[in-house]
């Protein structure tokens, strides 16, 4: 029998709708595909405030735009494009939040 992968996601809260189609969750589809290619992989999110163990069954096109996304950030990384995108949603969870040179702009 082959060897068999299960790739887990850890969540605090509770599932949201948007939580299993994370760009982010493809990166660990792809990554776990790349990494055992011969390998049974199964891929979910556990839920920590609920218990709940959910399953993750993307398609590879679902897999290939969302490392697409990733891949464009490389790239202009890599290229030293990386202009911060002040948002009030995601930046008070971000590392650079208090020395961010996007927060000067606002």
């Amino acid at each position: 029998m082959g060897k068999q992968v299960l790739i887990r996601r850890i969540k605090t809260g509770r599932r949201s709708k948007s939580a299993v189609v994370d760009p982010v969750v493809m990166l660990y589809q792809f990554a776990a595909k790349a990494e055992f290619p011969n390998a049974t992989r199964s891929f979910d999110t556990l839920f920590l405030l609920t218990g709940e163990e959910w399953p993750v069954d993307s398609k590879d096109e679902q897999v290939r735009k969302g490392v697409e996304k990733y891949q464009d950030a490389a790239d202009g990384i890599r290229a030293g494009e990386f202009e911060p995108k002040p948002n009030e949603r995601t930046c008070p969870k971000c590392p650079h939040y208090f020395i961010c040179p996007g927060k000067a702009e606002e």
